[in-house]
Formats: C-alpha cells, structure tokens, sequence
C-alpha cells in the first residue's frame, strides 16, 4: 500500500538496498513536499515520473521477472472500494500502477486511471491487505507497520471531513463514508496483525512495528 508498494517494487528488483536514500535525498528538499504549494503540496509526479524513472528508478524489467508476484493497493474512487492489481499481469504498466498506489488525496488531489478505476492512495483504508493476503490462502503472512503497536486511529475531526469533502470527495457520498470508517478498519487491521484479534485457522501471522 502507498510508499509500501514502492519500496516492495525495489525490494523485488533486488536493488532495493541501493534505493533507500530516495527518502532524505530527493523527497525532503520541497521538490516532493511543499505546504506553500496549496494545489500540489505533494507533488506524486514528480516522486514517479522524476525519481522512480529516473533518478532512483525501479528496475521494472526485474520486477516483472520477479517469480514473487506483487500486488497493490488502490482505492477506486467510483466505487469507493479498495482493491487490488497484480503489477506482472501486464495489463497497465507498474509505474502506472505506483503512481495510482501513492496518489495522496487532498495533498496531492489527482485521480490515476487504470482502465475503469480512478485510482488513488489507499492508505487510509487499507493500510495494509492483510484481509486479501489471507483472502489468497497465504498461510505465513510479515506484516510491516510504521505506527507502535499501542497506536490507535482516531476518528477524522469534523474539520478533517469538511477537508476531505471540499478538496477531494466534492459530494461524493460513498467516498465520505468511507472516510467516516477508516480509523476503525485501520484498528481492526492492526488487531488483527498484532494477535488482539485471532486471524483465520491455519494462517501464522508475524508483525514488525517500531517501538515509538
């Protein structure tokens, strides 16, 4: 999911250990993020079609070469649906799907096309696929986490609804509500990765969380 799908694509490419500074390099300069820029403050252009492509660029010909196959996280904003696309089908091109995977809404406020799905980060509601992982009868699932393990989502601020509707929804019911459940599907992943919840039988589930 997000910035996850990203780093996953490098890891695959097998020269992931060489793409890390990506972060304090080139995204922490303004270029990426720049709160004065209202109608970009992130700017996923040019994550992708700069720093992806060019200037730490993901080897896609090993990414699609990978024998582990990865999928992605997108919100569909016709829909208001997570969901998933299995970057080596082929059917739209990985970067395409990345940049879709890490369209952050209000802050970089664009919708990505793939096919009919108007794509968008899913991050806020679908932090993490643990529920398709298991869904794919994967029976050892790693789950990487950037939050504590005593984290907990709150709920959105009547403010940070109003932001959403006015910069990203714009009366789009079902978007709104489902911005209205993400604290709790967030918790409930997050319970279920740290053992608060039993996962399915026959599935062995290992997290990794930071301690603050």
């Amino acid at each position: 999911t997000s910035a996850g799908a990203a780093n996953t694509a490098h890891f695959l490419s097998g020269s992931g250990h060489l793409k890390a500074d990506t972060y304090y390099r080139f995204l922490a300069d303004g270029r990426f993020y720049n709160p004065r820029r209202v109608s970009k403050i992130v700017d996923i252009d040019f994550f992708v079609d700069e720093v992806l492509t060019e200037l730490r660029r993901v080897e896609v010909d090993r990414v699609m070469a990978s024998p582990t196959p990865l999928w992605v996280a997108v919100a569909d904003f016709v829909t208001a649906q997570p969901m998933l696309f299995h970057a080596q089908a082929g059917t739209f091109p990985l970067l395409r799907i990345l940049k879709a995977a890490t369209a952050m809404p209000v802050l970089y406020n664009r919708l990505i096309e793939l096919g009919e799905v108007r794509g968008f980060d899913a991050g806020f509601i679908n932090p993490f696929p643990l529920g398709e992982a298991a869904a794919h009868k994967n029976t050892h699932i790693l789950v990487m986490l950037a939050t504590p393990r005593e984290f907990v989502a709150p709920d959105l601020t009547q403010r940070e609804k109003l932001l959403i509707n006015a910069r990203f929804a714009h009366g789009n019911i079902q978007i709104n509500e489902m911005y209205e459940r993400s604290a709790a599907i967030c918790n409930r992943l997050k319970d279920l990765a740290h053992g608060r919840v039993a996962p399915p039988a026959r599935i062995s589930i290992a997290t990794i969380a930071p301690s603050s």
